[in-house]
């Protein structure tokens, strides 16, 4: 059996810039989805920016899908996926199809 947390961490500014002169300038977003395997505790990054895609359901399920392209998926039966109650995240009909 295959079990994965995965979840969307928080937004950052690309680059980010802490002085008040980018304050009215518009700033590139980068998005990260994280998945971590329970068994042997490996962390898996994927990012994008909001010029490539937004953060919604489809891009979760894009990001699961690689990584289960990534790794050895034929060696498991099961597989069981934990999230916490982000409606874009596990509480769709695109994440169960």
């Amino acid at each position: 059996m295959l079990a994965i947390s995965f979840d969307m961490q928080k937004t950052q500014p690309l680059p980010k810039i802490k002085t008040s002169v980018v304050f009215f300038k518009r700033q590139l977003w980068i998005y990260n989805a994280g998945i971590n395997t329970l068994k042997d505790n490996k962390g898996y990054m994927c990012l994008w920016t909001e010029g490539q895609g937004k953060r919604g359901s489809n891009e979760i399920c894009s990001s699961l899908l690689e990584f289960l392209k990534f790794i050895e998926i034929n060696k498991y039966k099961n597989i069981k996926s934990y999230s916490d109650s982000c409606g874009g995240q596990n509480k769709n009909k695109t994440i169960m199809k």
